[in-house]
């Protein structure tokens, strides 16, 4: 009897030390999956503005594209997106008024595309992925996109440029060429935006009169006309320094 209690006390012995042996590996491989789920989660954020990373757009860019190539018609459009005068405000202001001019541009995005994911890919380039259900509703985000624009150049806070483009099954072959229009279509708008149309750039802000011969601008009640040929980029930082 004596002899298989010791037996049993050492069987049980072994037992709790395998087991908290198999416990340790387990909270070895939990901290190990939860380090590697932090670094994917790091890689995939960008971590100024928390919109998904250059890398994550990389990623679905090429499943779209894969799915191209395996002969399927996915329903995608892609939103290209470029912030105007991100680096007159790096210069005159600093880089924090910078980076709060993304964080602005950001917002502004993602509230006109709330159910899409938007990518930054660059400095001051974001990309919006609209897939499914929500390509249809492209056209009219758009839209409501552009009027927000141009609403906050007359009031002289964030302007954002953008492009639509829709993948067209029967003509398209790459993801490429949905978003070179998209980026055409992008620096179109952007040309109209800071030119008023006129195809010279224009202080944010500042508008030609009808003659075209002077541009001007309003800034607190105060009204500034300038020459035509002023050059822009001083007439901005005036107007900079006005509003500061």
């Amino acid at each position: 009897i004596l002899m298989l209690m010791v037996k049993s006390l050492r069987s049980e012995r072994k037992a709790k030390k395998s087991l908290r042996a198999l416990e340790e590996s387990l909270g070895r491989e939990r901290k190990q999956q939860e380090e590697l789920d932090a670094t994917k989660d790091k890689a995939y954020t960008d971590p100024l503005t928390g919109v998904w990373s250059k890398h994550a757009y990389t990623e679905a860019s090429a499943a779209i594209q894969r799915s191209i190539d395996n002969g399927e018609k996915p329903v995608f459009a892609v939103v290209v997106f470029d912030v105007n005068d991100l680096k007159k405000v790096n210069d005159i202001y600093g880089h924090e008024a910078g980076d709060r001019h993304i964080l602005s541009a950001k917002k502004l995005i993602c509230d006109c595309f709330p159910d899409s994911p938007a990518y930054r890919i660059g400095g001051d380039e974001f990309v919006v992925l609209l897939t499914g259900g929500a390509c249809e509703n492209g056209p009219a985000r758009m839209e409501a996109f552009d009027r927000q624009s141009e609403q906050n150049l007359r009031n002289g806070l964030t302007v954002v440029s953008a492009g639509y483009a829709r993948f067209d099954a029967e003509h398209d072959t790459s993801f490429g060429e949905v978003f070179r229009r998209a980026d055409e279509a992008m620096y179109r708008r952007k040309r109209f935006l800071k030119g008023g149309g006129s195809g010279r750039a224009a202080p944010d802000g500042a508008s030609r009169d009808t003659s075209g011969r002077t541009v001007v601008f309003e800034c607190d009640g105060v009204q500034i006309r300038a020459d035509r040929n002023v050059d822009p980029e001083k007439l901005t930082a005036l107007i900079g320094l006005l509003r500061h």
